[in-house]
């Protein structure tokens, strides 16, 4: 029992908008414990999900409390690549767009990989 509240103490520590993994707080308590206490946080929408293994605090929105606000999606591809090993690069038209070069802008931004083809929430 007071591990579920040492690993929930830990987890509201971490800064909002920041995206974490399960190894991070599993380096001091058991697997099974902390994916039980990360459902638990899911359920109150006090953590959200990215993928299998990665999590993040969401920012509180003012206007909408029941929409909390994920963190950037650069923050998330950071993540991904970090925790695969894998490059991640933006698409052709979203850097045509970055530099200057287009004013249109892509309605769904599209990253090439090294890695497997795969659909992210963020």
């Amino acid at each position: 029992m007071e591990d579920i509240q040492l690993i929930e103490k830990k987890i509201k520590k971490i800064p909002r908008k920041k995206i974490f993994s399960v190894e991070s707080i599993c380096a001091e308590y058991p697997v099974k414990t902390v994916k039980q206490v990360l459902s638990q946080l899911m359920k109150k929408q006090e953590i959200g999900t990215i993928s299998h293994d990665l999590y993040f605090r969401p920012e509180k929105n003012l206007y909408f409390p029941d929409y909390p606000i994920p963190p950037s999606s650069e923050q998330i591809i950071r993540a991904v690549s970090k925790k695969t090993g894998e490059l991640i690069s933006v698409h052709g038209a979203v850097a045509l767009n970055e530099i200057g070069f287009s004013t249109q802008v892509p309605l769904r931004v599209i990253y090439h990989t090294t890695g497997r083809s795969r659909y992210i929430k963020g």
